[in-house]
């Protein structure tokens, strides 16, 4: 015979109400867990925004993001930087660290493309139409690109450490999709302008729209 539960003697009073409602309590619990459930990942959103130089959009800005949380792998398609009519398209081309850059001879003649950068110092030829050198981006920077043959051609080539930034169309519009929520360091970078630095606050559905304005020159 079973000992009937007591406190300090005084039997415990229960019905079988009591037992069923206890029993489907704690089924909860082991099927769905605690009440304090950890609190979901927010989704991603986009920022939006201009680059203006005084009162007119910049073009061939490249702005980008600093310190977004997380691992990048590299891309596995290539980026081309094409030479056709003695010039680089595009003039500025930004990349995500690890990129593979296709240097494209388009024409009929021999290219010899090279860089003295601190980023990246490479000296390549591209000696035929359609022939083709491949450069590995493996720092950050901005890797300034020439060609020995043809003094005024040149290029930029923008190296960063995450997929977040763009490059601003001929109005100085940019677009950066799929960003974490969080506040960070946005930069943008011009050739002629030099570095913009300024805080952005990206909220989760409704992301970020952003004014960058460097000095007029």
């Amino acid at each position: 015979m079973r000992p009937t539960p007591s406190i300090n003697g005084t039997p415990l009073k229960y019905s079988r109400t009591s037992f069923v409602l206890l029993s489907a309590s704690a089924l909860m619990v082991l099927c769905f867990g605690a009440s304090s459930s950890t609190p979901r990942p927010l989704a991603p959103a986009n920022v939006a925004g201009k680059v203006m130089a005084g009162a007119a959009g910049l073009a061939n800005a490249v702005v980008y993001l600093e310190g977004v949380p997380g691992t990048f792998p590299a891309p596995t398609q290539r980026a081309i930087l094409n030479q056709k009519d003695k010039n680089f398209t595009p003039h500025v081309l930004a990349v995500q660290k690890g990129t593979t850059v296709e240097l494209l001879n388009s024409d009929d003649f021999l290219h010899n493309t090279f860089s003295d950068s601190k980023a990246k110092t490479f000296n390549l030829n591209q000696p035929v139409k359609d022939s083709r050198s491949l450069l590995k981006t493996d720092q950050a920077g901005v890797v300034e690109v020439r060609c020995h043959i043809h003094g005024s051609m040149q290029a930029w080539l923008i190296v960063l450490d995450n997929p977040f930034f763009a490059v601003t169309d001929a109005k100085g519009i940019f677009h950066i999709n799929g960003v974490p929520p969080g506040t960070y360091k946005m930069k943008a970078w011009s050739e002629t302008h030099g570095t913009l630095t300024q805080e952005v606050k990206v909220v989760e559905k409704d992301g970020a729209t952003v004014l960058l304005k460097f000095a007029g020159k």
